[in-house]
Parts: C-alpha cells; sequence; structure tokens
C-alpha cells in the first residue's frame, strides 16, 4: 500500500529559484518546474521577486518566513524560510509545500524543479512532516534564531 505524498521540504541555494538567460542580473526568468508546482497548487507567487527579495532587501542574521496559500476548501501552503546565517555562503533558503490537491502532479514538478537547481542540499516527501508543519505553524513565531538573536517572524501574505 503506497501512501499519498504530501509534504514536501526542500532546501537550496537562492539562485536555484530562477535560471538565468543572459550574463546580467537581470537576465533570469523564474524555474518553469517551480512555476509549473505552484500553478498546480493555485498560488501566485514569482519566483523572481523572492530571488531578488532575498538578495536586494535580506542582510545577514535576518530573514523572516513567508507564507503563501490558497483559499479553496481544502487549503495548499507554500513557505520559504529566507533567514540569510551569519557564516552562509551558500545562501541556503528552505522551502515547504503542503499539496492537499494536485499532489502526485505536485511531486512531479519538484522533482524535476530540484534536478534542475545546482546547488541541492534536502528534498523530503512525506505524506505529513514535522518540518513542514514546523515551517507553517503561524502559533510558533516569532521564533528566536540562536546563532544570531533575530526574532524571526512569519508573514502570512494575502492575495495569493
Amino acid at each position: 500500500m503506497s501512501h499519498k505524498c504530501k509534504d514536501f521540504l526542500i532546501e537550496i541555494s537562492a539562485s536555484g529559484l530562477v535560471n538565468w538567460t543572459g550574463e546580467e542580473d537581470e537576465n533570469c526568468i523564474a524555474n518553469p518546474y517551480l512555476v509549473l508546482a505552484l500553478n498546480l497548487l493555485d498560488i501566485t507567487i514569482d519566483p523572481v521577486n523572492l530571488y531578488d527579495r532575498f538578495f536586494s532587501n535580506t542582510k545577514c542574521g535576518r530573514g523572516d518566513v513567508y507564507l503563501y496559500q490558497n483559499h479553496h476548501k481544502v487549503p495548499s501552503y507554500f513557505a520559504i524560510d529566507m533567514y540569510r546565517g551569519l557564516t552562509d555562503q551558500l545562501d541556503v533558503i528552505q522551502i515547504a509545500i503542503r499539496a492537499e490537491t494536485n499532489s502526485s502532479q505536485v511531486k512531479v514538478a519538484l522533482r524535476g524543479f530540484i534536478d534542475t537547481v545546482e546547488n541541492q542540499f534536502c528534498y523530503e516527501e512525506s505524506s505529513i512532516s514535522s518540518r513542514v508543519n514546523e515551517l507553517i505553524d503561524l502559533n510558533s513565531y516569532p521564533k528566536e534564531i540562536e546563532e544570531s538573536g533575530y526574532k524571526q517572524h512569519i508573514c502570512e501574505v494575502k492575495g495569493c
């Protein structure tokens, strides 16, 4: 008997959110596999904007979690932890996805996504993940990040 995977946890370099089309900073597009997964979740986010936010607006020792959800009867979630570690030279971010619908298709899209990312550190899929629960739990914030003392917040993004 197979269990339906609906929780996914991914750790990658933030540069994996985009694919480069040229040598200039602005010559990038959203990773098409990530866009496909987001479309299947019915969550509208521009990964290029997330990339820009991380590299332009997030200082070392800071960074919050952004939580997006569709607003269907059975919601799905996309959360991205944009904390930049004090000694992190690879710009590692964490993405949590809970796919209540289309989970098999989301799984295929996310496998394609992780396979196109140069710096991949973690890919987990499960029926229920305590790590995904922890990341999307609004009641567990603010969290103090031990290495920097930063009080990390979760920002529930409306209008997805």
